[in-house]
């Protein structure tokens, strides 16, 4: 994995746990290396939110595998509701609010320095059944796969980066680093507690 993708899956992790804690009002989530198992116990269970950065410089791809009970119980605990008064939409809702949540704190970052990105709008696809043992990191360095958890909550987040050109990445990292309080080519094995924003 070349520096330049290393550290913005980097960058995309650490923003990750950072809003995930912001979203949810808990700031204990950390994010490592994905161990290969699945948010949720009964695979009927399992949901995915999907969103797009696209810009003249490239693409980045951010999806989100978790849990639909686990989700109900996260947006139950932030709204200050019982969980059965949590619908499954509202459950998906508050899951693809954190992917717009990561993908525009991640936006705004590159924007600061000069790197324009549109975004999507997050969407739910499909039931996510299956689709979990297909992931991985390639030899490229495109792609990458970690999880969120906070003890009870497990999240697997998997991005894919299409640089048309890393030059420009490679010449800002500093100030991408400065402005994360990120190490550029550290592992992005992220955790503890910084504030984002």
């Amino acid at each position: 994995m070349t520096p330049t993708y290393l550290s913005l899956h980097g960058f995309l992790r650490e923003t990750s746990r950072q809003q995930m804690s912001q979203h949810c009002r808990r700031n204990h989530f950390i994010a490592s290396d994905w161990d290969g198992t699945s948010p949720a116990a009964n695979n009927e269970a399992l949901r995915m939110s999907e969103i797009y950065l696209t810009g003249p410089l490239g693409k980045i791809f951010l999806r989100v595998y978790f849990d639909l009970d686990q989700s109900r119980r996260m947006a139950a605990e932030t709204f200050g509701k019982p969980e059965s008064e949590v619908s499954d939409t509202l459950a998906m809702d508050f899951m693809r609010e954190y992917s717009n949540l990561h993908a525009g704190s991640m936006r705004a970052v590159l924007e600061r320095n000069s790197f324009g990105f549109d975004m999507s709008l997050p969407a739910s696809p499909s039931a996510a059944t299956g689709e979990l043992k297909t992931l991985g990191r390639d030899a490229s360095g495109q792609t990458n796969v970690w999880m969120l958890t906070d003890g009870q909550t497990q999240i697997v987040c998997f991005a894919k980066i299409e640089l048309n050109d890393d030059k420009p990445f490679r010449r800002a990292l500093p100030e991408l680093a400065a402005e994360l309080h990120y190490a550029p080519g550290s592992s992005p094995k992220i955790q503890g507690d910084i504030d984002f924003f």
